[in-house]
């Protein structure tokens, strides 16, 4: 389901007991059958948080070697997952793509298990996961060798063989091994980069930069302190509401409240999910109004993502949107939130003259309303009344290009500072098993940047066509 941005893995061990993955935006072949799908099942009002990647051009990819020898194969990198899973080579899906609605096959490339020596079924039929889109991989659970940079390899990796799928790529879980979809738990990558000794503690750092580079990293077992400002505040991960438990099983921390420049925003606190599989950030309707208001942001309806013009922050509109945690706020720039994917299908918007009449171009605006999208079923026992769904908000890389992230799974807490934009630099200094994150402060904060028209990433023109064909149909309802 995650599939507009690749992710390359590109280069080795930074230092002993880390793993550094440098990351690359390139555009992938368009998997648009997804889009479609989340926009006819419109009957459907339960919401796939992961899935709302599809419509707004996003998505972080790296390529591992799976089996013996390492056949490359590109990965989705998923904080809101646990399980990792691949294709298996010629299945429905790649083969002829989804020929009821005119779209060709669009898959990379998938794992053939008769070419890997080290390959061996566990669990037959056992690996089925589902998304709340209804978005499901079905197939085996088999062990094999999981290669890094081909030098670094985990053995005996147990992972999902979708012999049935609807995701042009397979998908690296890094959530909790509590999180996998199989019945009994079991160790999931991270797990097993510890166990193996190849890094010290189930812990990683992410750190995206900034929407018009081209560079990022996923840092397993260690920070980089070239890479953020400051100090590192240590979270605690709390519970969330939305998987409706009592433990932790996600990466979720209190948010407290949230500022913008210029604009009256109400009280917030509520739970914040950290997820790299979401583009967009999601908060409270009551949060999202005022804001949509002052910047003029347009909502169609059917349509997850909101509209605004490209050229908001040329006219003046220089807002800052400040998400406040316990010890640290974290600063994101109105230019982060506009997504430029749309440039060559203006011509959709300029049909719509009484929706953009005062657009110069439409962008997508990088946050969401979370109150038009479900995540819990109806309890089947309810009496027909109301009942409110508790608020909640989504952190996806419209916050997170902004942040540096440590997510410390053994210790269950997150460790946030602001990241240091455009860093070229490292200074990698390795995470010990059973201490505290380190405190070791950061960069100091650069010089203000002059604010550019808007600096986004264009998504593949395919993506872009379709999204522009879904809003015309969705306007034309």
């Amino acid at each position: 389901m995650r599939d507009l941005l690749a992710l390359s893995a590109l280069v080795g061990l930074a230092s002993a007991g880390t793993v550094s993955v440098d990351i690359r935006k390139d555009q992938l072949s368009a998997q648009i059958a997804d889009m479609v799908q989340i926009h006819r099942r419109s009957g459907n009002d339960v919401f796939d948080l992961q899935a709302f990647n599809n419509l707004t051009g996003g998505g972080y990819y790296a390529d591992f070697g799976i089996g013996t020898p390492p056949q490359k194969l590109t990965f989705h990198l998923d904080t809101g997952s646990s399980d990792t899973w691949v294709n298996k080579k010629g299945i429905d899906f790649c083969e002829y793509g989804r020929p009821e609605l005119g779209l060709p096959p669009s898959c990379m490339k998938q794992f053939d298990p008769e070419s890997s020596r080290t390959f061996t079924t566990t669990i037959k039929n056992g690996f089925k996961i589902g998304y709340l889109d209804g978005s499901s991989a079905t197939g085996d659970y088999f062990n094999d060798t999981v290669t890094i940079h081909n030098n670094i390899t985990i053995k005996n990796q147990q992972l999902g063989l979708a012999k049935q799928s609807e995701s042009a790529t397979g998908l690296m879980g890094l959530g909790m091994s509590v999180g996998v979809a199989a019945r009994q738990e079991y160790p999931t990558i991270i797990d097993n980069l510890v166990s193996q000794g190849i890094i010290e503690t189930a812990a990683f750092s992410l750190y995206l930069d900034s929407l018009t580079e081209s560079h990022g990293s996923f840092l397993f077992g260690g920070i980089d302190t070239k890479k953020y400002i400051g100090d590192l505040a240590t979270l605690p991960l709390v519970a969330d509401d939305i998987h409706q438990s009592n433990n932790v099983t996600s990466y979720a921390v209190e948010l407290t409240g949230l500022t913008a420049d210029g604009i009256s925003v109400p009280s917030l606190k509520t739970k914040a999910i950290f997820d790299t599989g979401a583009t967009l950030v999601l908060l409270p309707g009551r949060i999202v109004k005022p804001i949509y208001d002052k910047l003029g942001v347009v909502t169609i309806r059917q349509i997850p993502t909101p509209f605004i013009d490209c050229a908001a922050v040329k006219k003046g509109a220089k807002t800052n949107f400040n998400f406040e945690f316990n010890g640290k706020t974290i600063s994101v720039p109105l230019k982060e939130m506009i997504i430029n994917s749309l440039a060559d299908h203006q011509e959709i918007f300029r049909a719509l003259k009484s929706q953009f009449k005062n657009f110069e171009s439409v962008c997508m605006f990088g946050i969401a309303n979370a109150d038009n999208y479900k995540t819990q079923d109806p309890d089947p026992t309810s009496t027909g009344a109301s009942t409110a769904e508790p608020e909640y908000a989504l952190l996806g890389d419209t916050f997170l290009r902004s942040a540096y992230v440590v997510y410390d799974l053994a210790g269950q807490q997150l460790g946030l500072a602001q990241a240091y934009p455009k860093s070229n630099e490292s200074n990698i200094v390795t995470l010990k098993a059973n201490s505290a994150l380190p405190s070791i402060k950061g960069m100091d904060a650069p010089p203000a940047e002059k604010d550019s028209a808007s600096g986004s990433t264009r998504a593949h023109s395919a993506i872009a066509a379709a999204m522009a064909l879904v809003v015309a149909a969705a306007v034309a309802l």
